[in-house]
């Protein structure tokens, strides 16, 4: 299992290395000039998929467990 985590770790590391180290042939938009803009977008991007996953859950679809036994 600790080999399993290294590894993974090593290739995620790896990854992002080579992400902010890579060249971009067309400079299409101001983004691609920030080292690891897509790390960053994709983290924030998860970010808010837990906060509003949260925010609903919370706001009523999550019902206790003997709803349909008191209705």
């Amino acid at each position: 299992m600790k080999r399993i985590v290294w590894l993974a770790a090593v290739a995620g590391f790896s990854m992002i290395y080579f992400e902010m180290k890579g060249f971009h042939e067309i400079e299409a938009g101001w983004w691609l000039k920030i080292p690891g803009f897509f790390i960053i977008f994709g983290f924030l991007g998860c970010l808010l998929l837990l906060i509003v996953a949260k925010v609903l859950g919370r706001a009523g679809l999550l019902q206790d467990e003997d709803y349909y036994e008191r209705s």
